[in-house]
């Protein structure tokens, strides 16, 4: 980082490159006004004006730009400056990994120190994701943005099964969170020899921003504000099935379905830094907040086929509006082909708290499965990250 001495010394440069070529233009009155009058002379304020920094260079091709590379090529290369095209458009392609923050217990072999089936068993892997933007350069210093975003759906099951001899007679010692995994066990619930969980989830959102230049002195780093409103979508589905030997006859089965949805909007904020590196190449990076009103939902369907008191099925659900957060953070490499053609290589990471998760609003009491009311557990988190590599183009 400079110093402000050295920052002195680079603004006092630009303005004595400018003192010189304004002394050459007096010492030719005659020609001067002409030349002023068909542009031939840059304009001090392209540099001085601390209204919008960088001076309004749309192209490499424009008047000003080229006759500040070729007057003072060490203080005003427009190359140190990204092209502001009229409109630009930009298709990014890459693979997210969906990562839950807390972990959630399902079935233990006996008790619940010996966990066999939990949210850790989901495999974590890449899904498809798409981000595509549309941009307008309303002037030299503001552009406003429309972006789309899309996750493709992510399907994970996990399946345990056990054989074990139990208390009552028969096979399978797998306890549920219904009987607080082995320590009040309920027959119809626990004593299972067979466990399985399957978790759905995709994310899909949209935004409206208007960004803003910093006005700065030219320099290899530039930087401007991101203010608007975001979109997001998060709906998921959870299934839990268990067998058991127990009661007899027949023995039971539990299927429950737990499917939330989170529907969120609200204001954004946030800021983008690009730094010049070296001939043509480029690294950004970009950070943005948004606090959202989360229309959060979730309906339970549980289903037991037993000779036990809880037999049957039942359906409840819930909702409210919630308070939740989402914070993205993008780094990105980029290299300019031209004014209008720009590839992209990055990696991104997408953060969002106050949700509900399907996993996290599985009820563990066997009266509200049966009886309600449904409650609704909005203070999950959850994390997108992974690599993505683009093209945009400008006119």
């Amino acid at each position: 980082m400079r110093s402000f001495g050295e920052r002195v010394q680079r603004i006092a440069g630009v303005l004595a490159c400018w003192t010189m070529l304004a002394g050459a233009a007096m010492a030719q009155q005659n020609k001067g006004a002409m030349a002023q009058q068909n542009g031939d002379v840059p304009r001090p304020d392209l540099i001085t004006n601390p209204e919008c920094w960088p001076p309004p260079c749309w192209s490499p091709s424009c008047d000003e730009c080229d006759l500040i590379r070729s007057r003072c090529p060490n203080k005003c290369d427009y190359i140190l400056f990204p092209p502001r095209l009229g409109w630009y458009f930009a298709a990014d392609g890459g693979g997210l990994v969906r990562q839950l923050t807390r972990e959630v217990n399902f079935a233990a072999a006996a008790n619940l120190t010996n966990t066999v089936l939990s949210t850790r068993d989901l495999d974590a892997d890449f899904k498809m994701a798409g981000h595509f933007l549309v941009g307008h350069s309303l002037n030299e210093c503001f552009q406003i943005e429309g972006v789309f975003t899309g996750v493709a759906a992510a399907d994970n099951t996990a399946t345990v099964r056990n054989t074990t001899r139990n208390s009552l007679g028969g096979q399978g010692i797998l306890s549920s969170p219904f009987g607080g995994f082995g320590s009040s066990a309920v027959s119809g619930l626990d004593f299972n020899d067979f466990a399985q969980i399957h978790y759905h989830s995709s994310l899909r959102g949209a935004e409206l921003n208007i960004r803003r230049q910093v006005p700065m002195p030219p320099d290899r780093l530039m930087a401007s504000v991101i203010f608007g409103v975001r979109y997001l979508d998060l709906p998921e589905g959870f299934d839990y099935l268990t067998h058991s030997n127990a009661p007899t006859p027949g023995g039971a089965r539990n299927t429950i379905h737990v499917a939330t949805d989170n529907q969120m909007v609200g204001p954004q904020i946030g800021t983008l830094f690009e730094m010049y590196i070296d001939n043509r190449w480029w690294m950004n990076f970009e950070a943005k907040a948004a606090v959202l009103n989360n229309r959060a939902r979730q309906s339970t369907l549980f289903n037991n086929v037993s000779h036990t008191a809880f037999a049957g099925e039942f359906a409840f659900s819930d909702h409210g509006d919630h308070t939740a957060f989402a914070g993205e953070l993008d780094l990105t490499f980029v290299y300019r082909w031209s004014p209008g053609l720009i590839t992209r290589l990055g990696y991104q990471a997408l953060f969002m708290s106050g949700v509900a998760l399907a996993t996290e609003n599985l009820g563990t009491s066997i009266t509200l499965l049966t009886q309600g009311p449904a409650q609704l557990n909005h203070d999950g988190s959850i994390l997108y990250h992974g690599p993505y590599a683009g093209i945009e183009f400008g006119w």
